[in-house]
């Protein structure tokens, strides 16, 4: 919750002086004006939290304000400011209070606006959060074909018929079908991930259709993970799965598949049999890959960074320009599954701002090392073993940048750095880098050749 705004309209320029030496002293920013004209300028456009005024055309010029402020302290009586102040609760306005000029009275309008301005602020939070996020299960973007995947979802949401997704590895296949959960269901009833090794579990078909009529959770979306790579064994409990469906007629029961490749073209390569196939696939969505929708890397990107500060309480991160410039002129071969992983690697070693250095150098460099395959060796260390190799990569390659930048100044660059001198040498002592290796030689100005005067 941030500084309260007050705003104190009277032509008393004591009385108005001294309410706002009395607000300033409990840490509220007061303003001051003569008139509503005044008032509105003052203003300039940000949203009051505290309005004090005498009752009169000042109040009653409401319909003029941009937008209301959160509550309206009105000087005088009850039936004064219910003849001025009204029309501040028909515009919007959250409270109206009748104050005298004593000090409990305006303590107590503070407090009410106070509270007031911090329940709107959580109002205006949950719901960026729900438009950003929540609206679509995590479907952050603004590219056309991602709105054309939500209003898909829309449409498909009432319809209960099972859904194939496809797609590229990574593309948010699963959001997508998260997302239709959510539209189609409570968000407390099951979304249950199946792969092909979760199979093997004996009595998963009962589990799972007993949980689907259970009267508590009325409706379960079953996620089929390339159900094109289930063995002969998995494709037999899908078929049976299917015919018990058909038989119990159960319509709280989603199936949604994903997978890299065209339902058809499995029934082709004989991954799937046709009936199944069919029956998995009575609707079909396509998300494209990332590459292909670079208007939606930015808004993921502070999407993913959001996520992280939550999750991990950190103070709030910055995305700096020339990062941003980065990630939307790479080509993701990972999609948004890579994007989120090279946000996760910069947060790591970001302090406040994640900068070009901080992202991975698959990323850096358009190309090398995808970090997908970066973050599957990392987690196959221990924690603090990867992250040591995930910090010493990060600082060879700023030293590399800060040492060409300053052309070999040891002095200059330790002072760009806002490090010691010494500290920088031995850093570059530790990654084997050397000042004479960064400075750039001018070619050596050759002496005009002399020329013998010639004959006249």
């Amino acid at each position: 919750m941030g500084r309260l705004l007050a705003l104190v309209v009277d032509r008393d320029v004591e009385f108005r002086a001294n309410l706002q030496d009395r607000l300033g002293v409990q840490g509220i920013e007061a303003l001051g004006a003569v008139s509503t004209i005044e008032a509105k300028a003052v203003a300039g456009g940000r949203r009051v939290d505290l309005l004090l005024a005498v009752p009169g055309e000042i109040i009653a010029d409401s319909a003029n304000w941009p937008q209301p402020p959160v509550a309206v302290a009105v000087f005088g009586t009850s039936d004064e400011l219910l003849e001025s102040g009204a029309t501040w609760l028909e515009r919007g306005a959250a409270d109206l209070l009748a104050l005298d000029a004593g000090d409990q009275t305006i303590e107590l309008a503070l407090k009410r606006a106070a509270a007031w301005a911090e329940q709107r602020g959580r109002h205006a939070v949950l719901r960026n959060d729900r438009r950003e996020s929540e609206g679509f299960g995590g479907l952050v973007g603004r590219s056309a074909a991602l709105e054309s995947i939500r209003e898909r979802l829309n449409r498909l949401a009432p319809l209960g018929e099972s859904v194939w997704i496809e797609g590229e590895e990574g593309v948010g296949k699963k959001w997508c079908a998260r997302a239709l959960h959510h539209l189609a269901a409570d968000p407390a009833d099951p979304f249950v991930v199946l792969e092909a090794q979760d199979l093997e579990a004996p009595g998963w078909e009962d589990r799972w259709l007993a949980a689907s009529s259970d009267g508590v959770a009325p409706r379960l979306t079953l996620y089929l993970a390339e159900p094109a790579s289930f063995n002969l064994d998995g494709i037999a409990m899908l078929q049976r799965l299917m015919l018990r469906l058909g038989e119990t007629n159960q319509p709280g029961f989603r199936i949604v598949s994903g997978s890299t490749l065209p339902w058809k073209e499995a029934v082709e390569r004989a991954q799937l049999p046709q009936p199944l196939a069919g029956q998995l696939a009575s609707s079909s969505l396509f998300v494209p890959a990332l590459r292909e929708r670079p208007e939606d890397i930015g808004p993921m990107a502070l999407h993913f960074i959001r996520s992280i500060e939550q999750v991990n309480q950190l103070n709030p991160l910055l995305l700096s320009a020339a990062a941003l410039d980065q990630l939307e002129a790479y080509e993701w071969p990972g999609n948004v599954r890579e994007l989120r992983h090279a946000i996760e690697h910069a947060a790591i070693l970001a302090d406040g701002l994640i900068d070009l250095p901080h992202l991975p150098k698959g990323v850096r460099d358009n190309g090398g090392t995808s970090v997908v395959g970066s973050n599957r060796e990392l987690a196959a260390k221990p924690f603090r073993e990867a992250k040591g190799g995930v910090v010493a990569e990060f600082e060879e390659a700023y030293l590399r940048s800060l040492m060409e930048r300053e052309r070999g100044n040891v002095t200059a660059a330790a002072r760009e750095a806002g490090m010691l001198r010494s500290a920088l040498q031995r850093l570059l002592r530790k990654y084997g880098l050397k000042s004479s290796d960064f400075r750039r030689r001018t070619p050596a100005k050759t002496s005009p050749t002399r020329r013998e005067p010639r004959p006249d």
